[in-house]
């Protein structure tokens, strides 16, 4: 009771700054083990705040059109680390809220290992394809995050189209 009372004292003190549109937040991985890892138990802690402060929208419904008043909140997860399964998915599941997961196909389908050159997410294990199936039979869609998480803004823009492209078109052949 007090801290409920604390939290709205403060909430009039310090009203947030968001008041109006859509954010869009982007997490990659979710995980108790691994130091550059958002712990499971901070990732609820933020989803029941958004939940509790904030209308939180699919992607797809974002881009349906006009956003209604106030402010809307999109969850997306970049890469496809099986932690995302494994820790964030039961989180979002049991609050009921959607988010939207960007593949990087050559990790997710070929165990191509993505964490060569972004060693910060070294030794995290890809999302597996049944993992994936279930996931899209409840709230969560997923999207093309590259075929082999290239530095886009390296690539000529040749490369950059057939990069989505690729990545596209074995998304839609697998699920």
């Amino acid at each position: 009771m007090i801290k409920h009372l604390i939290k709205n004292a403060l909430a009039q003190l310090y009203p947030p700054v968001y008041t109006r549109g859509v954010l869009i937040l982007n997490y990659h991985s979710v995980n108790p083990d691994h130091e550059f890892s958002l712990p499971p138990a901070e990732f609820e802690r933020q989803m029941i705040f958004l939940k509790e402060h904030y209308k939180v929208i699919s992607l797809s419904d974002y881009g349906k059109g006009p956003v209604s008043p106030g402010v809307q909140v999109v969850i997306t997860f970049d890469d496809g680390y099986e932690d995302n399964y494994i820790h964030a998915f039961p989180i979002l599941k049991r609050l009921n809220m959607p988010a939207t997961i960007f593949l990087t196909t050559d990790f997710v389908c070929k165990g191509v290992n993505i964490a060569k050159d972004w060693l910060v997410y070294n030794g995290l294990r890809p999302l597996q394809e049944a993992h994936i199936k279930e996931m899209l039979g409840s709230a969560i869609s997923i999207g093309s995050h590259g075929q082999t998480h290239a530095h886009g803004a390296a690539l000529s823009e040749e490369a950059f189209a057939m990069e989505l492209h690729q990545s596209q078109n074995m998304l839609e052949h697998t699920f």
